[in-house]
């Protein structure tokens, strides 16, 4: 969840030199610095007048970023009907597991297997886990892809 008041004294005070911004009964005050013109103070309160809209963007991202997390909690279901995790930690396990296979491929040694989520084994053979990974890395890729581009959207 976002904190309008640090949002608000970050974007005011990229505009004007201020000596800091309070919240007074549901309207925001902004303590001036002695050096603030004229023209930065009309910028400054241009964006407390905007704080409905400021508040509605923050509001959307917050959710976007929801929707992207509970993406990545879901994981990805193989076509073999297990599931993989999405986070950060499972892609670096995934990538190195996948790289491990291809050197026992390479050496001629027994490949390791692919833990799903449940904590199940799986033995596939090099050209499965290699299907496998390439939808796994493509299902990643777009979640990725479309939550900067609606993130994109957002912040305009």
């Amino acid at each position: 969840m976002f904190d309008l008041i640090s949002i608000l004294t970050q974007l005011v005070s990229s505009v004007c030199p201020i000596k800091g911004l309070s919240e007074e009964a549901d309207s925001y005050v902004i303590q001036f610095a002695a050096e603030a013109t004229p023209e930065q103070k009309a910028s400054a309160n241009a964006i407390i007048a905007n704080k409905d809209a400021i508040t509605e963007k923050y509001q959307k991202l917050d959710k976007l970023d929801a929707d992207f997390a509970t993406s990545i909690d879901a994981g990805f279901t193989t076509s073999y009907g297990w599931k993989l995790g999405l986070k950060n930690d499972d892609l670096t396990l995934l990538s190195s597991l996948y790289l491990m296979a291809r050197t026992c491929v390479e050496m001629s040694l027994p490949l390791p297997e692919i833990i799903d989520t449940d904590g199940v084994a799986h033995n596939l053979s090099f050209e499965m886990l290699t299907t496998v990974m390439l939808q796994y890395g493509a299902y990643r890729a777009d979640l990725s892809k479309n939550y900067a581009e609606q993130k994109k959207i957002i912040e305009g």
